[in-house]
């Protein structure tokens, strides 16, 4: 594994981690799970960190392929 897909993987990783902990965290102490800002920060980093990681699981089977 090269060390560009581990530095995707870790900042993907960290993306969605960011993005869950932050929801869950502001829905419960404003208990504002369905306010449109919460969504409207979360969302990205969520998405973000879905795609980096199956970018890195696309990249890290075409290098196995080679």
């Amino acid at each position: 594994m090269s060390a560009e897909i581990t530095l995707i993987r870790v900042v993907s990783a960290i993306l969605l981690t960011v993005g869950v902990v932050f929801y869950l965290s502001w829905g419960i102490l404003y208990n504002a799970f369905l306010d449109i800002g919460l969504y409207s920060f979360t969302a990205p980093l969520v998405i973000f960190g879905i795609l980096g990681l199956l970018l890195a699981r696309a990249r890290e089977k075409e290098e196995g392929a080679q």
